[in-house]
């Protein structure tokens, strides 16, 4: 299999906790859909770190990956309903509570991670995070995974390449779009299932995302009842 890096796009993750939890709670819960290798654990166990030695200990956070408490929007649900405290989210699975998020998405918007990192810290960044309040959701950053890249069965020397061809994609009108535009057939697809798709030759290439780069916003936290902490590149985008 031919790597190719034709999408320039970060991935990007969003950091979240719940509206409110009770302040006695002993062990708060914290999901998202990565594995442990994944630079988004590394994050989630920094946070909760960083919260048992904040509160001496009598706090904890449990980090759940591999979408082990449900996939993107069961665990939206959760925090929602109180039951999940804090989670680390693509920015495509927030943008059905709150389309501003799509912009991370766009193709050719960022250079690079850094570039992205730098982006996570302006005014615009933290408007979309502070407008998930209404959902009862606390955005409390960006983490940076790397930036997305095309694997694929054939050599892949321009777009063109992927022309008819059928390509797992995002499930976002951002992704369909472009890889609708340049011809080729965008197929969402949990990530579960790519590989022995790309075997049997049910996909011919595969839109992922690559961690070898990192970068992550500041944390940060509000009110007593809400703590967060604080996720994109040429193309902000999700796993």
């Amino acid at each position: 299999m031919k790597f190719k890096k034709l999408v320039r796009a970060a991935v990007a993750g969003v950091a979240l906790a719940a509206a409110a939890f009770a302040t006695n709670a002993q062990t708060l819960k914290l999901g998202h859909i990565t594995p442990p290798t994944h630079v988004w654990h590394q994050v989630s166990e920094k946070i909760s770190t960083d919260l048992a030695t904040a509160s001496g200990g009598k706090m904890k956070i449990a980090v759940s990956p591999l979408q082990k408490l449900g996939n993107e929007a069961q665990m939206i649900n959760l925090m929602q309903a109180g039951a999940m405290q804090f989670g680390v989210f693509t920015a495509g699975g927030l943008s059905n509570r709150e389309a501003s998020f799509l912009a991370w998405s766009l193709p050719y918007v960022f250079k690079d991670v850094a570039h992205a990192s730098r982006a996570a810290a302006t005014p615009a960044a933290k408007e979309m995070l502070a407008r998930l309040d209404k959902h009862g959701l606390v955005g409390l950053g960006y983490v940076f995974a790397g930036m997305r890249h095309v694997l694929s069965l054939q050599p892949v020397a321009s777009a063109a390449d992927l022309a008819n061809k059928k390509i797992r994609s995002f499930p976002s009108p951002v992704y369909n779009d472009w890889w609708s535009a340049n011809g080729a057939a965008p197929t969402a697809m949990p990530l579960s299932e790519v590989a022995p798709s790309l075997t049997t030759k049910l996909l011919d290439a595969v839109d992922v995302a690559s961690t070898r780069s990192s970068g992550s916003s500041s944390t940060s936290r509000r009110r007593t009842s809400r703590s967060a902490t604080g996720r994109r590149a040429r193309r902000p985008s999700a796993t």
